[in-house]
């Protein structure tokens, strides 16, 4: 904040920090190896297994 109130009347546009980190895909072997999700096979088995523990 205390940068943005620097410029006084003026808004600064633009990228004020920025931090390199791996993203959430990147973190999880499952999602990092394979194609996307929306192209993976659905097993409805495992789906209703997976409900079922909710249940």
């Amino acid at each position: 904040m205390e940068k943005a109130m620097e410029w006084g009347d003026r808004i600064p546009i633009g990228i004020i920090y920025r931090e390199e980190k791996p993203t959430y895909c990147d973190k999880i072997e499952f999602l990092r190896e394979g194609p996307p999700l929306i192209d993976r096979p659905i097993d409805i088995q495992k789906i209703k297994g997976y409900l079922n523990d909710f249940i």
